[in-house]
């Protein structure tokens, strides 16, 4: 129980600050934006390659894992598809709504969780965690295009070059391709030292950041 709090606190205590400094101006809206933006295009995906790149992949049951987490999000995204089309006829609601509902129900905080695992699971725990990232990465950010796509605007039709340009640029998903392959070639020391001191640092910026984004 201890051990659990010691890893949980932390993290709670540093959206906390963020929280309380959006709320006193300490630091301001544009500058806030701007951390959002940096840890989203470079930091986050630093932080995710350092996690893949050295990940003892062959140490865990990755199929099961993987076929495991694609059922669970694929479930969940079509019974909130479902239940919309079935209580938007009785509740009339917008498109626009919906991907508001839908990105709030899939989306995750897979650095909460980085910061988490570790202390509380080890190496064994990472390596789950970056398996975890490098499937829900891309697929959630998939279906998120995919929906925003359908519904955002009332359409009713899904271009598919759009949605592949979004999904290749997202750097998220390049930072999972990217660490799988350094894990399949390795990577030298001195880079991976330069990723993980990167990496690091986006943690707690993003931890602040979601601290700040929290609106009341």
């Amino acid at each position: 129980m201890i051990t659990t709090l010691n890893a949980i606190a932390p993290i709670f205590l540093i959206i906390l600050i963020g929280y309380l400094l959006y709320r006193t101006a300490v630091i301001g809206e544009q500058i806030w934006s701007a951390i959002e933006h940096v840890c989203f295009y470079l930091l986050l995906p630093f932080l995710i390659i350092r996690t893949l790149s050295r990940a003892n992949l062959g140490s865990v049951p990755v199929i099961d894992f993987v076929i495991a987490i694609v059922l669970a999000i694929s479930s969940m995204s079509l019974l909130l598809v479902l239940v919309y089309s079935l209580l938007k006829r009785r509740y009339p609601s917008s498109g626009p709504s919906f991907t508001s509902l839908f990105q709030g129900a899939t989306r995750f905080h897979g650095f909460v969780a980085l910061a988490i695992i570790g202390p509380l699971y080890g190496d064994e725990g990472i390596t789950l965690a970056a398996i975890a990232l490098a499937v829900m990465v891309p697929l959630l950010n998939t279906t998120s295009v995919i929906v925003l796509s359908v519904y955002g605007h009332g359409a009713h039709s899904v271009q598919i070059s759009q949605i592949s340009k979004q999904i290749v640029r997202n750097p998220l998903i390049l930072a999972c391709i990217t660490g799988l392959f350094l894990n399949w070639t390795g990577i030298p020391d001195i880079a991976f030292s330069a990723v993980e001191i990167i990496g690091n640092g986006g943690l707690g910026l993003a931890l602040l950041a979601v601290g700040a984004g929290m609106r009341p």
